[in-house]
């Protein structure tokens, strides 16, 4: 079998329309770095070209999400907020006495509004302990209102009333948490 380097290729443009999203929400993604440049998208002279893969990681699979519900259908979703949450406590998974970095707290294969709660709660204090470190330890790379912005992200971290929500939440929060440290 001969594999295509280019198959996987899509241009920017048609990748926003086959997503049903604007061209500028890819953009976005490379600018907070969730698209890497000359790994999952590169520019030919003035064309932006994509890869499938990059576009299902981020925005979710096309086949496996035809509703449109982009986060809660994403693979890996669970890890990326264990992930989170542990990050937030820097603690292993053995040590999380209150038991919130653990997967099975959000089971995304079913709605569970008890465990929903338990992971909005978890989400909302780790973004709140992720805006306290930067407040201290980034003061001086902050841009205007950034820590407005951080905590107004917070917020809707608390208010999410799903999990696609939730997840598009801390995906915000941790991008430009990320983006912050990423310039010290």
């Amino acid at each position: 079998m001969i594999i295509n380097p280019f198959e996987d290729l899509i241009t920017l443009e048609d990748a926003a329309e086959k997503w049903n999203i604007e061209p500028m929400e890819i953009m976005e993604k490379i600018a907070n770095e969730e698209l890497i440049k000359d790994i999952d998208i590169k520019k030919f002279n003035k064309q932006w070209l994509v890869t499938n893969s990059a576009m299902n990681r981020i925005f979710g699979s096309l086949e496996e999400n035809p509703s449109g519900l982009i986060m809660a259908n994403m693979p890996y979703a669970s890890s990326r907020y264990e992930s989170y949450v542990r990050n937030a406590f820097m603690v292993k998974r053995g040590e999380d006495m209150a038991k919130l970095a653990l997967d099975e707290v959000l089971d995304i294969s079913e709605d569970n509004h008890s465990y929903l709660c338990k992971a909005i709660a978890a989400a909302g204090y780790s973004s709140y302990i992720y805006n306290a470190d930067i407040e201290s330890d980034y003061a001086n790379v902050l841009e205007e209102n950034e820590l407005t912005i951080l905590d107004i992200m917070s917020q809707s971290i608390l208010s999410a009333k799903n999990k696609v929500d939730l997840f598009d939440a801390i995906d915000r929060h941790y991008a430009l948490v990320e983006t912050i440290i990423n310039r010290k």
